[in-house]
Formats: structure tokens, C-alpha cells, sequence
């Protein structure tokens, strides 16, 4: 099977990848692929072909997220309807 995560080197995206070590994954962290870009998801799933996609990217910045809300938001929010 092959798996595209997203948040490659948060907690979640590093323990997907030791789960999945026998299946074919392409694990990006945000230097990779910013998940609020539609276009650059499009582009890594068209080039990819994943079966599965994980979106685990987060921000995790807590005490940061509320002085810069429009990158806290923009993760959560574009990140969902691009990746999902």
C-alpha cells in the first residue's frame, strides 16, 4: 500500500512511519509541503499516487497561536480542505 503523510516529523508522522516500514511511504514535513497550498498537494498526490493520504500536520506553537493566528488557523483549516 502506498501512504502519503503530511507533518512528517511531528509525533504522529514519525510513529506512522515506523508502523508502516514495510509499505511504500512518502512522509513530508512542512519544508516539504506546506499542507495550506493547493496546488503543491495536488501536485504531491498526482506525482505520488498514494492509496492512502494522512494529514498529521499540525501547529503546535500553543503559546505562539494566539499572536499568530493566521498560520495556527491556516493549518488547521487549509490544510483540512486541501489534504482532505
Amino acid at each position: 500500500m502506498r501512504w502519503l503523510i503530511t507533518g512528517a516529523h511531528g509525533q504522529l508522522g514519525s510513529d506512522l512511519q515506523r508502523i508502516l516500514v514495510d509499505d511504500d511511504v512518502l512522509a513530508l514535513g512542512r519544508a516539504d509541503l506546506d499542507v495550506a497550498d493547493l496546488r503543491g498537494v495536488r501536485y504531491a498526490v498526482a506525482d505520488f499516487r498514494p492509496d492512502v493520504v494522512v494529514n498529521s500536520a499540525a501547529y503546535t506553537a500553543v503559546d505562539a497561536a494566539h499572536l499568530m493566528e493566521w498560520a495556527a488557523s491556516s493549518v488547521r483549516r487549509d490544510g483540512e480542505r486541501t489534504v482532505g
